[in-house]
């Protein structure tokens, strides 16, 4: 018995019991195989004939690495791929799905007219079911222009101090853009180069304000800049009140009166409340104003401060809906949220002197004055009576 091949065998192999052993076998060994025997001289030998095909794990690479183009253009991007047997193919886009115009056509992948969605990293995935499939990643950089958004204006706030006093404020804007756009700042038209603390990272871009004082107020530019374009947008540091907040409950002590208190932040102090109540259970019922003049301060104010105010002539038994804004010398505070409170059915009064060993006490108001003293000559007249 004896074999043949078409390849040529290494010294390595070799035939024990009539088996060919093959050692660290590689695609070289890949071919046919004869296995003959000769069983009579006259006669041909038997044959029995074999197809060695060696698996060989997928392996690919990225022609590109790196592709950048604008948007609009046509993009290619293309892989080599190495395997037996030959590896298939797929492409993964691993920001999100693959555009709707992608075209893919074996290891070559065709994006018409990109666009920054388009962007990030694309995985070329080559497979053929012996191993572990093979991938290799290509990074498409889509240029556009800057795009730049700041939050709501900022409302300056801060602890007790006198009216212009060091307290931070933190001014932001969010940028887009490939490339990472270069960021200036300007106040009023004025570039502030040096002048404030700035931090950024690719996307977010600050300015530190440490001791904020009225000539910090007003305001604010980002400006951003690559080779694709220009944007800008502006954000307002206010010293305006802000945070008004109703402390009061849900409940009145009167049927016709109710104690207001609230408290608000402001840079600098507030001069005017402006107070809006109506019934809420009246569709369409039209706001009652009352003012509140805040008493004027020159020295150090709490910048949370707590002001009260008695709404009258409301009705017994009613749910009202009020609502508060806040004045300062730089403008005025949103409203506060709606507060919901109910008056008395009846117009009890309540008295906290808190007697030794009596505790509180209510009474009924009779007329508009107090019944109280009335009640006590009664029950003595009824006493005398009945002696």
């Amino acid at each position: 018995m004896n074999w043949k091949t078409d390849i040529l065998l290494i010294g390595q192999d070799k035939i024990e019991s009539h088996i060919l052993q093959v050692s660290s076998i590689d695609k070289e060994y890949a071919g046919n195989y004869t296995c003959q025997v000769e069983w009579k001289p006259d006669y041909e030998p038997l044959q029995q004939h074999y197809l060695v095909t060696v698996l060989i794990p997928p392996m690919v690479r990225a022609v590109e690495s790196l592709i950048q183009a604008e948007e609009g253009d046509d993009v290619e991007m293309a892989c080599v791929t190495q395997g037996e047997p030959r590896p298939r193919v797929s492409w993964i886009h691993r920001e999100g799905p693959l555009s709707p115009s992608s075209v893919i056509t074996g290891a070559h992948l065709s994006i018409r007219g990109v666009s920054r969605r388009d962007g990030g990293t694309y995985i070329c995935i080559a497979d053929n079911g012996a191993g572990e499939p093979g991938q290799d990643r290509i990074q498409l950089q889509v240029q556009y222009p800057p795009v730049v958004s700041v939050p709501e204006p900022v409302v300056v706030k801060g602890s007790a101090g006198s009216l212009g006093s060091a307290r931070a404020a933190v001014i932001s804007c969010l940028v887009s853009g490939i490339p990472i756009p270069q960021v200036t700042w300007y106040r009023s038209g004025m570039l502030l180069d040096g002048l404030y603390s700035t931090t950024s990272n690719s996307t977010h871009f600050s300015i530190l304000i440490n001791e904020v004082g009225t000539q910090d107020l007003g305001n604010y530019t980002c400006i951003a800049q690559n080779n694709q374009g220009r944007a800008e947008a502006s954000i307002q540091l206010s010293g305006r009140p802000s945070d008004v907040r109703i402390l009061s409950g849900e409940g009145s002590v009167s049927s016709t009166q109710f104690n207001l208190s609230w408290t608000v932040s402001s840079f600098a102090p507030v001069t005017d409340s402006h107070i809006e109540a109506r019934k809420a259970d009246f569709y369409n019922a039209a706001w009652k104003h009352y003012r509140f003049q805040h008493p004027a301060r020159y020295e150090y104010f709490n910048r949370d401060s707590q002001y009260s105010f008695p709404l009258t002539d409301l009705s017994p038994d009613t749910r009202y809906q009020v609502r508060i804004k806040c004045l300062n010398q730089f403008g005025e505070s949103e409203y506060s949220p709606i507060h919901i409170f109910r008056t008395l059915k009846q117009n009890y009064l309540y008295d906290s002197s808190g007697l030794s060993g009596q505790g509180q006490k209510w009474w009924l108001r009779s007329g508009g004055e107090t019944a109280l003293g009335s009640w006590w000559f009664f029950s003595i007249f009824m006493i005398l009576s009945l002696i």
